[in-house]
C-alpha cells in the first residue's frame, strides 16, 4: 500500500485567504502584517488584545 507524498497532499489541499482565517480567530485587521499571498505574521500586541 502506497501513502501519497507530501507534494501531492500539499497540491490536493484548498488554502483559504488568510484575512478569512484571522477573522475567524477574532483577530483585527492592525494586527497583521502580510508577507506574499500565503504568509502573514501577526503582532505580538495580539496577545494583550
Amino acid at each position: 500500500m502506497a501513502f501519497p507524498s507530501d507534494l501531492a497532499i500539499a497540491r490536493q489541499a484548498a488554502l483559504k485567504p488568510l484575512d478569512d482565517i484571522a477573522t475567524e480567530m477574532g483577530l483585527a485587521p492592525h494586527l497583521l502584517e502580510p508577507y506574499g499571498r500565503n504568509v502573514m505574521k501577526i503582532d505580538l500586541n495580539a496577545i494583550t488584545e
